[in-house]
């Protein structure tokens, strides 16, 4: 993980935020003359059901937007899972947009008052032991685009090196169909360490996804263009995805699925992945 941010890199962060804020305001227009007396507003912080945040807002709950917890362990390296129906990000990109999400639904003063709450791991950690109390402060006050998402960013997102590494080890093959591992949580990880190293252009994060697939699935979906969308490629392999499931399955009760790897090759170039299993395990 990158090293936590200094306290001087920290206060030059928020002088920066102030700054902007302060612009901002002094840009505003005179009020209007007054209305008619309303009722008082409520205050934000109250005593609801927060998930153990007396502080939070009685409007909030911690189900509202999950868990941050970057080590949180899982063998398939998804960046989102779901336990006990609770959400639990493992990826801080992911994390942002959900802060994003709630910020237009339920405005940003709610959603910055109750983050910390949603804090497990490493990212609590950091929160509750590695920031000063100035800075905890600050993050309650300053907008969060500002502060936020950008100490998020600056804390745990990977070295370029360590989101390389991790993207030459990635592949999705046959036997991570017939391990049941999905193909929209493997195109997930790729774009997450696409991000991280540095790789923001849409078309090549489905490129590297794409170029990851094993051969004999390849064959089955079209290359990416730079007009492709995201959601268009996702139907692409979820519409191969049972069909590759069933034929592992298939080929596995046959007895040589784990042939399927050495039989492509010059001399035997099979026309589609049922073709393909066909010819590695003797099955029609």
């Amino acid at each position: 993980m990158p090293e936590p941010l200094s306290e001087d890199i920290f206060r030059a962060i928020v002088a920066d935020a102030a700054a902007f804020a302060r612009n901002i305001s002094s840009q505003g227009t005179p009020p209007g003359p007054p209305g008619p007396p309303g009722h008082s507003p409520q205050s934000s912080h109250g005593n609801g059901n927060n998930g153990g945040n007396g502080n939070a807002s009685s409007n909030w709950r911690v189900e509202n937007l999950g868990y941050f917890n970057p080590d949180l362990a899982d063998p398939a390296d998804v960046p989102v899972k779901t336990i006990s129906n609770h959400t639990h990000y493992r990826d801080f990109y992911v994390f942002i947009e959900r802060l994003k999400d709630l910020q237009a639904i339920k405005g940003e003063e709610l959603v910055r008052d109750n983050i910390h709450a949603s804090l497990r791991g490493t990212a609590l950690d950091w929160y509750a032991v590695e920031l000063t109390e100035f800075e905890r402060r600050s993050l309650r006050h300053m907008p969060l685009s500002e502060v936020w998402y950008s100490l998020l960013v600056a804390r745990f997102k990977l070295r370029v090196s360590q989101a390389l590494n991790k993207m030459r080890d990635l592949s999705y093959g046959p036997e991570e169909v017939l391990k049941g591992k999905s193909a929209r949580a493997f195109v997930q990880t790729v774009f997450q360490y696409s991000q991280a190293a540095g790789l923001s252009s849409q078309y090549n994060q489905l490129a590297q996804a794409w170029t990851k697939l094993h051969p004999n699935l390849r064959r089955d979906i079209p290359e990416p263009t730079e007009d492709t969308k995201v959601i268009e490629f996702l139907a692409y392999l979820e519409a191969q995805e049972d069909i590759w499931r069933d034929i592992a399955n298939s080929s596995q009760r046959h007895g040589n699925y784990q042939n399927q790897n050495r039989q492509f090759s010059p001399k035997s170039s099979p026309r589609s992945i049922s073709e393909l299993f066909v010819n590695a395990t003797g099955w029609e």
